[in-house]
């Protein structure tokens, strides 16, 4: 079931022209790589602390598209779960950068692919 706001607020953020204005603001306050960085490490975190959990709600937010293979988000999973708590800062200001300098907008989808690419 998904909220009247989560609706609303998914469908204002598909636009491009949304996206691309909040994108534009995160850099000029030079809030976006510590914002980014923050989001990252708590899914780092989450996975590390309850991979179960993590994945159901991570899954629930917004299932993968097509363009995310189905057979390799549990091994991702996996991958999350037994990363080094060191690494967790160092990938979390990888994906950070690259969500800032690239434009991509975060999804579900989003964050699996980025996984699958590193």
């Amino acid at each position: 079931m998904i909220s009247d706001i989560y609706s609303k607020s998914n469908e204002i953020i598909s636009k491009p022209e949304v996206r691309n204005l909040i994108r534009k603001k995160l850099i000029d306050y030079n809030i976006g790589l510590p914002l980014w960085k923050y989001i990252f490490m708590a899914i780092f975190y989450s996975f590390k602390i309850d991979k179960e959990a993590a994945s159901k709600i991570l899954l629930m937010v917004g299932p993968p598209i097509a363009e995310v293979d189905p057979s390799k988000i549990q091994s991702l999973f996996d991958e999350i779960a037994s990363l080094d708590e060191n690494k967790f800062e160092e990938l979390s200001e990888w994906y950070s950068k690259l969500m800032l300098d690239s434009g991509f907008h975060f999804s579900v989808t989003g964050f699996l692919g980025l996984m699958q690419h590193k």
